[in-house]
């Protein structure tokens, strides 16, 4: 999942009882469905009916990315990496571990 795409997710988009989320990708305009961690699940249920959207507001990026570094820096990361080199990263082990998986990420 995109960046873009995660900061546009609503409540109506997450299928707690398929254990799964659904969007149409900006960059494709794909209809993507991606199977929900129970973790994660518990996660959004907790933000569910807060705002319009799951991450609301034009901070809410511009936080996530100051926590990210934060996060980096507390775990003595000098060279900062951002997102997208993150997904690209785990695409590629997700697509060694298990041909196909990385269409998930």
């Amino acid at each position: 999942m995109r960046l873009g795409d995660l900061m546009q997710l609503s409540d109506d988009q997450f299928d707690f009882e398929k254990m799964q989320v659904e969007w149409i990708a900006r960059k494709t305009t794909k209809r993507q469905i991606v199977p929900l961690h129970p973790v994660t699940a518990d996660h959004v249920r907790a933000l569910v009916g807060r705002h319009e959207k799951l991450f609301p507001g034009g901070q809410a990026k511009k936080q996530l990315y100051e926590n990210w570094h934060m996060l980096q820096n507390v775990a003595g990361i000098e060279q900062h990496f951002g997102f997208h080199t993150l997904r690209k990263t785990a695409a590629t082990l997700y697509e060694q571990a298990a041909p196909g998986s990385a269409r998930f990420i």
